[in-house]
């Protein structure tokens, strides 16, 4: 989506991290530099499930978002999106 015109450049300006999953090394890094920003006062969206739901169902969690707010120190507030599937 980085590479989307107009939208990349939103989400750069915005301070959005992109991860690239498939590129191990990369996104360890992109992690990293989450937590920091995390610890610097930046907001993050996260999906625990690792990417949206394809059908609405609630996917396995992956632990990458509470290890980010661990090492940041920062709290985890929970929210709910329902129908983002549609």
């Amino acid at each position: 989506m980085f590479k989307w015109p107009i939208a990349g450049q939103a989400f750069t300006l915005a301070g959005f991290i992109p991860v690239k999953r498939s590129e191990t090394e990369s996104a360890i890094a992109s992690v990293e530099k989450a937590t920091q920003s995390m610890r610097a006062g930046q907001s993050f969206l996260i999906y625990p499930e690792g990417t949206r739901s394809p059908d609405g169902r609630l996917q396995t969690f992956k632990k990458g978002a509470a290890v980010m707010a661990i090492k940041a120190k920062v709290p985890i507030v929970p929210v709910a999106c329902s129908g983002a599937h549609r």
